[in-house]
């Protein structure tokens, strides 16, 4: 009975997990989100852990919903295949946008 509760509230989260990332380039997966932040000490928080699927390397902007619903980002330049993204955030659990390019692109970042 146990087993059936944790793995309902497992899928519980990943549900909630998939419906706060929103992934619109390619080359990036979602690998979990844990809801304790060491770095936060007493606060709640959250890490978003990315890794990078691309074949060639990309620049990753990850936008990060606030709590007044503005869009802040964080951008992670000349990843590769293999590398992995991590983002706290401190006494919220925002949405999330993940977009990516060609590094080095001067291509404007689309507004999430």
């Amino acid at each position: 009975m146990i087993a059936i509760t944790v793995g309902s509230a497992f899928a519980r989260m990943a549900d909630d997990q998939s419906k706060r990332v929103k992934i619109v380039g390619g080359g990036v997966e979602l690998v979990e989100i844990t809801p304790l932040a060491p770095q936060c000490g007493k606060q709640k928080g959250e890490t978003i852990h990315l890794k990078v699927t691309s074949e060639t390397a990309i620049d990753v902007r990850l936008y990060i919903q606030t709590g007044w619903r503005e869009w802040i980002n964080k951008d992670f330049t000349n990843q590769k295949k293999g590398d992995e993204i991590s983002n706290v955030r401190c006494n919220q659990k925002p949405n999330y946008k993940i977009y990516s390019h060609a590094a080095g692109s001067t291509d404007a970042w689309p507004k999430p």
